[in-house]
């Protein structure tokens, strides 16, 4: 017996459409793929920031830009929040439709194994490119880089590094099924009141401010005054918990996604003040790194609770306001999205070093460093991902090569000229779409 969502504890489960698939959520997924691809974005970036960031990053370039410390930090400031909010929305749809049971398995292949095997191979892989920059970028250098990364001393500060999410993914999947299994001892009106509660404040434009309350109490212990995200083993409790309440909220927000379109109305509004607040945020970090005190941190802390929770709401309303049908690329895009983030570290450190060589702008550089690794992320998913044991593993099962399908003409016009078909086909493990079935279920997503 699985907890009863909204819609079963008021009326029947919704019906699969004609074509007996359930519905994806095409918007979602491409919002959650988005918070992937932006990683991707922030991590090249960091290179080219002002500010030192010490063990954090290892490498700075010579050449530098203000506009990319605003960048990272804005970016830092909501793509977490968001990616995590989706990860509990797909990971309640995913327990409701196939069971706890399935749920385990399907998040032991999708998110422990990647993580394991991912950290074997990409560890060493982004500790050679490190040491490459810093010593560097010479080929002589990259010798040297590759001996550090095999000795000892590489190993002596392990690090998740990009990969402490699906650490966190798995602990909060695990407390998820404890909490549907202890829900059973609740009366179904207990958690009807539960549920309608949450929907209730859904409805009030003040959702936002309110929501902020619970992650400004996560965000005290941080004392940057910034939402902190250590690639360390050994999880911060902190981090837990604020990313943990994003979790939450997606959990419920499936109960209740009924109550998704309504969150359109507001989404331009909500996006724009989030936008707005976040200079407010970036303030007070800078004058609380100048001169620590309370009410600074304070100041840090509130703005940042309320311009994540207001770029939450306005990210979702607006993906539910223009993605809701199926788009072959931005299926694709959203697919591929996993391989970018698990592949994008190593290739962006030995990047960076190799350019830190050159006497080009900041932004030139940035540019071509983004530009190589997403092409070679984009490349490689294609042909050594996508149709092969690698991709059975990521993405549940092989798929055909999307690229040359989706080059054809008329293939990047079928998602808006066929979108009520493809959507109609396009359900858990079902269906295909105009380029060979691109998406897989949301349900998989991690």
């Amino acid at each position: 017996m699985r907890v009863p969502s909204r819609q079963s504890l008021v009326r029947d489960p919704p019906a699969p459409d004609a074509g007996g698939a359930l519905r994806r959520y095409h918007e979602l997924d491409g919002l959650r793929g988005a918070m992937m691809l932006l990683g991707v974005a922030l991590h090249a970036a960091v290179a080219y920031l002002q500010t030192p960031l010490g063990d954090l990053w290892p490498f700075k370039d010579p050449h530098t830009h203000p506009g990319f410390d605003a960048l990272v930090a804005l970016l830092h400031t909501f793509r977490m929040p968001v990616f995590f909010a989706l990860a509990g929305f797909f990971g309640a749809l995913l327990h409701e439709q196939r069971g706890g049971r399935h749920m385990v398995r399907n998040r032991a292949q999708r998110v422990l194994v990647p993580l394991v095997v991912g950290w074997i191979v990409l560890f060493p892989l982004s500790v050679a490119g490190f040491a490459f920059a810093q010593m560097g970028g010479t080929l002589d250098a990259a010798g040297r880089a590759v001996r550090y990364a095999a000795s000892t001393a590489a190993f002596a500060d392990l690090q998740l590094l990009h990969l402490w999410f699906l650490s966190d993914l798995l602990l909060y999947y695990a407390v998820a099924l404890l909490a549907c299994r202890l829900a059973r001892l609740v009366p179904e009106a207990g958690r009807r009141v539960a549920v309608d509660g949450f929907g209730r404040l859904l409805r009030h434009w003040y959702a936002p401010l309110a929501l902020a309350v619970p992650t400004l109490l996560t965000l005290i212990p941080m004392r940057s005054g910034m939402l902190e995200t250590p690639g360390t083993f050994l999880r911060p409790p902190a981090s837990i918990a604020a990313h943990g309440v994003f979790f939450a909220f997606g959990w419920m927000l499936y109960l209740r996604r009924d109550l998704l379109p309504g969150m359109t109305t507001r989404a331009w509004g909500l996006t724009l003040a989030g936008l707005g607040l976040f200079p407010v945020h970036a303030l007070a970090v800078v004058h609380l790194a100048a001169l620590p005190s309370r009410a600074v941190h304070t100041a840090a802390i509130t703005s940042l609770a309320a311009t994540i929770w207001l770029f939450v709401f306005g990210l979702i309303g607006l993906s539910t306001r223009y993605l809701t049908h199926p788009r072959p690329v931005l299926r694709y895009l959203a697919d591929a999205s996993y391989w970018f983030y698990l592949a994008h570290l190593p290739l962006v450190a030995w990047g960076a070093g190799l350019l830190g060589t050159l006497s080009w702008p900041a932004g030139i550089k940035y540019v071509t460093l983004l530009t190589a690794v997403l092409a070679t992320c984009g490349i490689t998913y294609d042909l050594a991902v996508r149709p092969t044991a690698l991709g059975a593993l990521l993405n549940g099962r092989r798929y055909p090569r999307g690229l040359p399908l989706l080059v054809r003409s008329g293939a990047w016009r079928a998602g808006r000229r066929n979108g009520d078909a493809t959507a109609a086909s396009s359900g858990p493990d079902s269906g295909a779409s105009p380029v060979g079935r691109v998406g897989r279920p949301a349900d998989v997503q991690p």
